[in-house]
């Protein structure tokens, strides 16, 4: 279904489209290095599900030309995958350095699962761009990580563990993006504890696996299946869905546990986490670069492939996603048009209409167009919804009383929070913690 302009005008503040001749936001742009090869063979993984090339890198000449589409409008680049470092430092090394000498590119971010990462990698970046964030993927402690394995069916945990020690002897701060599956349901505040046990983490972002509509096991290039591809086939023939798959409601309750314990254990002082710091921002009428909680949505996060393809943000379907290819598009204009004729982008819209009518419209920002597409086969909006109402109104329930965080399971009451003296610390930390204008796509989670 498409859109009318009228339509359109009633998500104003829920979605906002690009504007070729507004360049005051920037654009996060997801590079997917080697598309979908990576070194391990996580269950879970949604990239291993799409049509990505594989082998392929993408090049600095690609990076060259993403920049000239984009002239004038700042842009933050996540380089992702699979697994990036799979494209070797040489490589890397090409791009990074080609992003560093980029005026307009404002933030660069690296996705890793750590497995690959050792002290050569991180020279490297120490020399070619010092600011580089790096980001880890690992689902709490080792009983977590069951789904995140190599090839041979076997853990990673260990190896990612060491990474995450080895970047905290070399003083560096990362964040850690972590699945919510079974394997960390009922016990938040331990999965919590373990990452904050490293000295690397300063971030935490909690996603949820809401993967009840797969029910093939990802296609193998060959007829011989590997451990990890038979493992995965056991887990999606499971009688409810794949045995790493969630209800919303369980994730509202993890992140309401594990945001209670982040205050109480004073984890606040030092670890970001998301969706809690997100959620008490818009509570408090701030700003977030979180697209799930703003208005800064898939027409402001692309993603690039090794082939050339540009298009929508990497979690929508694809192909349905793509926009336009790199090297016959002339510039952002071209863009901003293939975006307004996209049927997934308009009907992705179409999905947020009853958002327009919602009491918590201001502060849930409508959500994330991608999870509502992979509900939308389950008819599970309500269930989606319901969950992100669950959680403003428990977590404004801990701002309101954070000495009794038992509040925060009460659904007899909505509350409204005020700002008690007793937040005054969490508060403090707030506005540091954020960066305006920037648009986050801390969603891309399973690496």
């Amino acid at each position: 279904m498409n859109l009318s302009t009228e339509q359109r005008h009633t998500i104003d503040g829920l979605y906002r489209s690009l504007d070729a001749d507004d360049t005051g936001t920037a654009v996060s742009v997801i590079v997917k290095t080697r598309g979908e090869t990576c070194d391990i063979d996580c269950l879970y993984c949604y990239e291993k599900r799409k049509e990505a090339p594989g082998g392929a890198r993408v090049s600095a000449d690609q990076i060259r030309r993403l920049a000239s589409i984009f002239k004038g409008r700042k842009l933050a680049v996540e380089l992702h995958g699979g697994e990036p470092l799979t494209a070797g430092r040489e490589h890397i090394g090409e791009i990074i350095a080609e992003l560093a000498g980029l005026p307009q590119v404002v933030r660069v971010s690296l996705q890793t699962n750590g497995v690959l990462l050792d002290a050569d990698w991180l020279d490297m970046f120490d020399t070619l761009c010092p600011d580089l964030r790096i980001g880890i993927s690992l689902d709490g402690d080792a009983q977590g990580n069951a789904w995140r394995v190599g090839y041979d069916g076997k853990p990673v945990y260990p190896r990612v563990a060491a990474a995450l020690n080895l970047l905290a002897e070399r003083g560096r701060s990362v964040g850690v993006i972590a699945a919510v599956t079974p394997a960390v349901l009922d016990r938040a505040e331990e999965v919590l504890d373990h990452l904050a046990d490293f000295g690397s983490v300063n971030a935490i972002s909690f996603v949820p696996c809401f993967d009840s509509t797969i029910r093939r096991s990802t296609a193998l290039p060959s007829r011989r299946k590997s451990a990890s591809r038979l493992l995965q086939q056991a887990a999606v023939n499971a009688a409810d869905g794949p045995a790493w798959a969630i209800h919303p409601d369980e994730y509202a309750q993890f992140v309401l546990a594990a945001t209670a314990h982040w205050i109480t254990a004073g984890h606040f002082a030092r670890i970001k986490l998301e969706p809690a710091v997100s959620t008490i921002r818009r509570l408090r009428g701030l700003t977030t670069g979180f697209c799930h909680f703003s208005d800064l949505k898939c027409d402001h996060v692309f993603t690039l492939y090794p082939d050339g393809r540009l298009g929508s943000c990497d979690e929508l379907p694809w192909p349905q996603a793509r926009l336009t290819q790199l090297e016959s598009t002339a510039d952002e204009h071209e863009v901003v048009r293939a975006q307004q004729e996209s049927l997934l982008l308009n009907q992705g819209k179409a999905l947020m209409d009853k958002c327009t009518t919602c009491d918590y419209r201001t502060t849930c920002g409508g959500g994330c167009i991608a999870t509502r597409w992979r509900q939308d086969p389950a008819n599970d909006h309500d269930a989606y919804c319901d969950y992100r109402m669950r959680m403003i109104d428990g977590v404004a329930a801990l701002l309101a009383q954070p000495a009794q965080p038992a509040g925060a399971w009460c659904q007899s009451l909505r509350w409204r929070p005020r700002t008690p003296n007793s937040m005054r610390d969490v508060n403090a930390f707030l506005t540091s913690w954020d960066t305006p204008n920037l648009v986050g796509n801390s969603q891309a989670a399973h690496q």
